[in-house]
């Protein structure tokens, strides 16, 4: 029977797994209220989040029916 031993996690895998974060596009559930930034300011607020795929958020906004968002572009509400 082989043995194998579970891979050490080190500083190092820590580090590029933290830097790899900064190019994922975020994930939103379905239901979170999000607002979009637009040239570094909101131009859309309270939207509420109906589903995210490949190809982008679809976001229901209260004001301007629902469309579909660049994930990058959201910001959740707290």
């Amino acid at each position: 029977m082989a043995r194998f031993e579970a891979a050490a996690v080190t500083p190092t895998h820590r580090l590029i797994a933290f830097l790899n974060s900064f190019f994922r596009a975020p994930r939103f559930a379905a239901g979170a209220r999000v607002n979009r930034l637009h040239k570094g300011t909101l131009d859309r607020i309270d939207g509420r989040v109906v589903a995210q795929t490949r190809d982008g958020v679809l976001v229901e906004w209260p004001r301007h029916g629902t469309g579909w968002e660049r994930p990058g572009a959201l910001c959740q509400q707290g």
